[in-house]
Formats: C-alpha cells, sequence, structure tokens
C-alpha cells in the first residue's frame, strides 16, 4: 500500500480507539500527523486476517481469544526502529572519557542498559567501544526491547551496510566480516550483550532488573503520551544507581518532566543523573584508556597511594606497621595468606575494590614478594587507567619467579591493550611456552591470528584453550580472564572452529 498523509480512510473515531488500545498495552502513541503510518500497518495486518474493515480488526484485538498474540505482532510491525552503530560518536567519546571513569572512582564493574535497543547496534556499538578503552573492565551490556523479532535479528549479529554508515575502519575491519553485502559481528561481542524482551510502560519489566550505571533510553520516549513519558522516567530512576547517567534522545529532554534529575553536558552531549548524587560536572575524570600508557584517571586513594610507594622502589619493600597504620587490629596478626587471597579474589568478583586492595596489602605486608598478591595488585591498577604502574608490578612477579606464566600473561594484555600487538604475541607466547596449559594465553593466541587472518593456527590456539580449560578455579579465571566465565569462553573457541576449521 502506498504511504500517504491523507488518514481520510481511518476515521478519526478508530484512529482514537486504535491509538488508546496501543498506549494501554506499549505506551506508544501516535500524533494525528502521523495517522497514515499507523493506517500502513493496519491494513498490513488487516490484510493477513482476510478482514475488510477496521470494526472487524478491532474486535479480533480486544474480543477473540488470539487478539493478544495478534496485537504484540500489531505493536512489532509499528515500531521500526531506524538505528546504526555509533549513532552520535560525540555521546560514545563521553561515555568513554567521561561517564565510565566516573563509575569508576567507586566499583571496577559497570553495569549499562540500552533501552529500546531495536536489532543491537546500540548495544553492540557500546561493548565494542568499552573493549576498545577498557579491555580489561568488567562491563555488564543489556539490550532490552518490546520487538522481539527485532532481538531475534540482534543476536544473530548480522548488518547491512545501511547499518554501518557511521562505523570506524577500526571497528568494521576489527570486528566484522563482510560476505555477500552482509556484515557479520564477532562472536565474541554477541556474546558480551544479554538481550531481554520487555515493555518499558509495564512497571513489571523492571522488578529483577539490576541496578544500572548508565542507562541509554534514546528516541523511544518521544512516542509516549506525556503521563507514560513521567512514569516511565520514574521506573528509570528506580533501576539508575545513585551516582549513575541518564541518556536520552537528542529531541528528548527531563524539563518539566521529572525535577529528580540534573543536566550535565561533557563533549556537546548532554545527559541526566539524579539529583542525590553530589554533581561532578566540571571534575573532569580525565579519558581514562588503554591507548595511551600512564594516563590518570583517578584522584589519588589509600590504595592508589601504596602503589605510589611500590613505584618509586625497585623491590616491594613494604612493612606491615606502615600498610596495616589505621586499619583492622587483627592486621597486627599473622594470616593465613591463601585463605587471604581468596578472600581478596572474591571480593573482586563482588565489586568490593577496596576491601579487595586492604586484603591484598595485609597479604603483601606479611609476605612482600607474594607474587599471587602482586599480580593481582598489577590486575587492579591496569583496570584503573595505571598502565605504567600495572607493568612495573608485572617486571617484579617476574623478578620473583622468572617463570611465573600468569605474569607474561597480564604483561601480554596489557601490551595488547596498549596497540603493540607484536609485543602482546611476544608475552603470550612465552607463558604458553613456559606453561603449556596457560588456556587464558592460548585464547588470546586464538584472537590474534584470527585477526591476522591465520586460522589454520587460531584453530590450533583454540582446541588448546578448550583442552586446559580445566587447569583453572573458576573464580581466578574469571577475575583475570575479564569476567568471561569458562562457558563464555569455550562457546567463542567453539564457533571459531566451527568457523574456520576447514581453513
Amino acid at each position: 500500500m502506498r504511504a500517504t498523509k491523507d488518514y481520510s480512510t481511518l476515521k478519526e473515531t478508530w484512529f482514537n480507539l486504535f491509538n488508546s488500545l496501543l498506549e494501554n498495552h506499549s505506551g506508544i502513541s501516535f500524533d494525528i500527523n502521523r495517522a497514515y503510518l499507523m493506517e500502513q500497518g493496519l491494513n498490513m495486518r488487516m490484510k493477513s486476517w482476510g478482514l475488510s474493515s477496521y470494526e472487524g480488526y478491532y474486535s479480533l484485538l480486544v474480543k477473540d481469544s488470539a487478539g493478544n498474540r495478534e496485537l504484540s505482532r500489531l505493536i512489532e510491525l509499528l515500531t521500526v526502529g531506524e538505528t546504526y552503530f555509533f549513532r552520535n560518536q560525540n555521546l560514545f567519546t563521553a561515555l568513554t572519557d567521561y561517564m565510565i571513569p566516573s563509575v569508576m572512582k567507586h566499583k571496577n564493574h559497570v553495569n549499562i542498559l540500552s533501552a529500546a535497543c531495536a536489532t543491537g547496534e546500540e548495544p553492540y556499538s557500546i561493548i565494542m567501544q568499552c573493549r576498545e578503552h577498557f579491555p580489561f573492565l568488567l562491563i555488564n551490556v543489556t539490550g532490552a526491547d518490546i520487538n522481539n523479532t527485532f532481538l531475534q535479528s540482534a543476536k544473530k549479529g548480522v548488518y547491512s551496510k545501511h547499518s554501518m554508515r557511521k562505523i570506524s575502519d577500526l571497528y568494521l575491519k576489527k570486528y566484522f566480516k563482510e560476505e555477500k553485502g552482509s556484515f557479520f559481528l564477532d562472536p565474541g561481542i554477541i556474546e558480551s550483550v544479554k538481550f531481554i524482551n520487555g515493555n518499558l510502560n509495564d512497571p513489571d519489566f523492571y522488578r529483577g532488573l539490576p541496578l544500572f550505571d548508565i542507562i541509554f533510553c534514546r528516541n523511544v520516549l518521544i512516542y509516549f503520551p506525556l503521563p507514560v513519558y513521567k512514569q516511565t522516567i520514574m521506573n528509570m530512576k528506580s533501576i539508575l544507581s545513585d551516582r549513575g547517567f541518564l541518556i536520552l534522545g537528542e529531541s528528548e529532554t527531563l524539563h518539566g518532566i521529572s525535577d529528580d534529575f540534573s543536566t550535565e553536558e561533557y563533549n556537546n552531549t548532554f545527559f541526566y543523573t539524579p539529583k542525590s548524587t553530589p554533581s561532578v560536572a566540571g571534575q573532569n575524570p580525565g579519558k581514562l584508556q588503554f591507548r595511551s600508557p600512564g594516563v590518570k584517571a583517578f584522584q589519588k586513594s589509600d590504595s592508589s597511594r601504596f602503589a605510589d610507594s611500590l613505584s618509586n622502589t625497585d623491590t616491594l619493600t613494604v612493612t606491615k606497621e606502615k600498610v596495616c597504620n589505621n586499619r583492622d587490629d587483627r592486621a597486627k596478626e599473622r594470616i593465613d595468606i591463601h585463605t587471604e587471597y581468596r578472600a581478596a579474589l572474591q571480593c573482586i568478583g563482588e565489586d568490593k575494590t577496596e576491601e579487595a586492595l586492604n586484603r591484598i596489602n595485609l597479604i603483601l605486608a606479611q609476605s612482600p614478594d607474594n607474587k599471587e598478591a602482586i599480580v593481582t595488585s598489577a590486575l587492579l591498577e591496569a583496570g584503573k587507567g595505571n598502565i605504567e604502574r600495572a607493568l612495573q608490578l608485572c617486571n617484579r612477579c617476574l623478578e620473583i619467579d622468572e617463570f611465573y606464566t600468569l605474569a607474561f600473561y597480564l604483561t601480554g594484555l596489557i601490551k595488547e591493550a596498549s596497540g603493540n600487538a607484536k609485543e602482546a604475541k611476544r608475552a603470550y607466547e612465552a607463558a604458553v611456552f613456559l606453561k603449556r596449559n596457560c588456556a587464558l594465553s592460548h585464547f588470546k593466541l586464538g584472537q590474534i591470528n584470527s585477526r591476522l587472518n591465520n586460522h589454520k593456527e587460531a584453530v590450533k590456539r583454540y582446541k588448546n584453550t578448550l583442552s586446559y580449560l580445566t587447569a583453572y578455579d573458576d573464580l581466578t579465571f574469571e577475575i583475570f580472564s575479564g569476567g568471561f566465565s569458562k562457558d563464555t569462553i569455550s562457546k567463542i573457541c567453539k564457533e571459531a572452529i566451527e568457523k574456520y576449521g576447514n581453513s
């Protein structure tokens, strides 16, 4: 049917009835000037049922047992997602230069929600941007949409050239493979995003969701009538952390909608923070990214002052009294180092960074040459962007034990994130030479060889990864793999082997 702005065939009475029905079930409301779009969708669905009148179709929706399922199909048809990768690049710069560093002042992982994510371009853009700037940071990205058809498409990760029109050559070459005009997203990126089906207008959707540090909700609220708009913002606030950020579309605002947020601006991009949070505008935390070694993005805390004392010495000579000054009295007693170290890893996994650092410091006070504690300190420093310090700590580990594979592996991660793939590859190879069952290094070598199109060697490394996964306990593996479980790594390896096995 040819689109037209003449909605005379869809009488105002029927327009209002259908509009009310859509609003009640999805929150979506059509302006009378966009009635022709509703008419298009209605006629397409009526044709599929063999119906010729709006009365008959409306009756089907509200009275027939198949009405709920059909209403969902109508909503999916009408919620057409116009999106592409890296829509509004300034926003993604603000994300990695300002918002994430602000969140990381208080925690060591970030939860991000992409609401109304359509076919996945936005959440995948987020995870790619974060991988480039924060390769060591655990970032959980969730994509949500009312349109289940869109979500199924997102999970496949296959896109047309239209979706790629704003993506840089770096991301295009690194994360996509083009075949016959379609662009196939890297399986590792696909696995990094969790997709959920849900209606932003439904309060039940928000129940059971975790708190998010950053919420993207762009270009969807403009379709909601004012009461639904306000209620959705209230619902969003209920799942936004106190120090979080809410991002709306360029034509959307909270002015006159909610007094619970403050407006902030960075890089010509506006976003909102809960008013209960002291504003950090003007306190630019700096660009925290692994491409620039030595960049410091955090104000000095007890932990960073402790690390400073390490960077100014050739050896880790930290006395128990110095570290434990003003700390818990139990620091004066000897501790079980193994138990304390496991507790520190558990704290990292639970986002209790300060407690983890305290425990690591207690271990080093009692045993300054404990390589596990030192390499874990290096991991935490790298996660905060203190690259040079992290490398110093890795080198210190190798002074203590020149065969310590975990220090070689972490050095490889840091070098790779700093853009030095050659040195990274050398470090990973040293790790697997010294300890053949170093599954994490095999996995990274598999990824490097995949990017170099050396598929035969990549398959070999991925197979080795699968063979040696059991060499790690689950907790240590997830901490040093960047938050990936063994199951996730296993799935990535198997998909790559299946894809490149005959190369």
